[in-house]
């Protein structure tokens, strides 16, 4: 599920995608605010899903981002 991650981040610095791992915390994101909204929305355009500003409040790490998009939940 992380190639999703990579795909969505497409588009900026190498570095956004380096090294990252399920595990990464969001805040550890080599990414600034901006470019992590970007990720978000090309997840969103992905997944057919939206993102609202208390779930991502509970996330922390780059597989929470990944399994509320792509869980196989409604």
């Amino acid at each position: 599920m992380l190639e999703k991650f990579i795909d969505a981040s497409k588009g900026l610095p190498s570095y956004a995608h380096s090294g990252i791992t399920g595990a990464t915390r969001l805040g550890d994101l080599p990414i600034d605010s901006l470019d992590l909204y970007t990720v978000i929305e090309n997840l969103e355009e992905d997944s057919g899903k939206t993102l609202d500003d208390d779930a991502f409040e509970k996330m922390d790490t780059v597989e929470d981002l990944l399994t509320h998009f792509f869980s196989q939940e409604p």
